[in-house]
């Protein structure tokens, strides 16, 4: 039977009650965990990363990212794209629907690449109405937005190729060992 006392989870700090046995997990000695702690924290170290629940903003800005960069082939000023999207969390935007309102203006209603300035301006502009386009989208066709966050972790999990490039030799061009080589030519002359 534990002893009776008090302890520290060491993912949340939240004081764990040792009384309670089936409330924490202890998986090395003097290491304490909640039990939805280490779960969590157990998942995430094995790479289980769900893009629909668990992404945090910096996925999401990199899907965005790829998506402007190697999609649509913008030339992004990356200090810009950087400041535009954390300007637009701060007014409450959500990494998500950065995104998706980004698929709205290029992908549905066409917009213009060349006019992005290397930046994301337009998403203040749509977010509203991009957000209520995928929003009927998704009653209509259920699921969708699902697939385009499923196809998205198949492009970030993808097997990668690494291409090396091939040095070429040196072997065409005649070198003299030293320069006393040189002056031993000119002296048999």
């Amino acid at each position: 039977m534990a002893k009776v006392g008090v302890v520290h989870c060491r993912l949340c700090g939240n004081n764990i009650n040792k009384a309670d046995v089936e409330s924490w997990v202890m998986p090395s000695k003097n290491w304490y965990y909640h039990k939805e702690c280490y779960e969590t924290w157990a998942k995430k170290k094995k790479g289980v990363n769900d893009l629909k629940y668990n992404a945090d903003e910096s996925v999401w800005k990199e899907a965005i990212y790829d998506y402007l960069k190697k999609d649509l082939k913008i030339d992004l000023d990356f200090s810009k794209f950087h400041s535009q999207f954390e300007n637009f969390l701060a007014k409450g935007y959500t990494p998500k629907g950065i995104f998706f309102t980004l698929k709205y203006i290029y992908d549905i209603k066409k917009c213009d690449t060349t006019k992005a300035q290397g930046g994301i301006g337009l998403v203040s502009h749509l977010y509203n109405e991009g957000c209520n386009y995928w929003c009927k989208k998704e009653i209509e066709n259920k699921g969708i937005c699902d697939r385009i966050v499923a196809q998205l972790e198949a492009f970030k999990n993808r097997e990668r190729i690494e291409v090396l490039k091939k040095q070429t030799s040196r072997r065409g061009k005649k070198t003299f060992p030293n320069l006393s080589a040189i002056a031993q030519m000119e002296e048999d002359e």
